[in-house]
């Protein structure tokens, strides 16, 4: 019984805990709906993955469809992104992220999708260029994110 009792207060502490970071959403930062149009090359760029950095705060992501088209999400879905200036990032899913090599690139190809059609700097908010800044008046945005060379 004592060892059931040692395990109670423990479970009730972390139960607790986990229903405070639970809400429904009323604390979160005003978000602007953002979609637009991921570019390179002059020709949409489909199937993508778009990565909106905030200086702080929570990111806000989206997925191109075949024709490059995105919106954003940050808390829930299509609901934009914070207001701010924001790195961006575009991944190809299943696509190396790095120029480069390590043990793990010999062997068998881990994905049937090859190299990003892009440039690698694209891929982390580290190295990339692209910035977007969401004013706190944006209402409906669209923008059309270039990926340059």
């Amino acid at each position: 019984m004592k060892t059931l009792k040692g395990l109670l207060i423990p479970t009730v502490w972390c139960a607790l805990l986990a229903m405070t970071g639970c809400g429904d959403g009323t604390n979160n930062p005003a978000t602007h709906a953002v979609e637009g149009t991921v570019m390179y090359l002059d020709r949409p760029l489909p199937d993508v993955a778009i990565t909106f950095y905030p200086a702080q705060g929570r990111s806000a992501v989206g997925k191109a469809d075949k024709d490059g088209n995105f919106s954003m999400m940050t808390f829930n879905p299509n609901d934009g992104a914070v207001a701010g200036t924001h790195k961006v990032t575009i991944l190809l899913p299943g696509a190396p992220v790095s120029d480069e090599l390590n043990a793990s690139d010999y062997g068998p190809p881990k994905t049937s999708k090859g190299p990003a059609p892009f440039p690698l700097k694209y891929n982390k908010p580290e190295t990339t260029p692209l910035t977007v800044k969401i004013p706190e008046d944006l209402e409906g945005g669209k923008l059309t994110l270039k990926l340059q060379d």
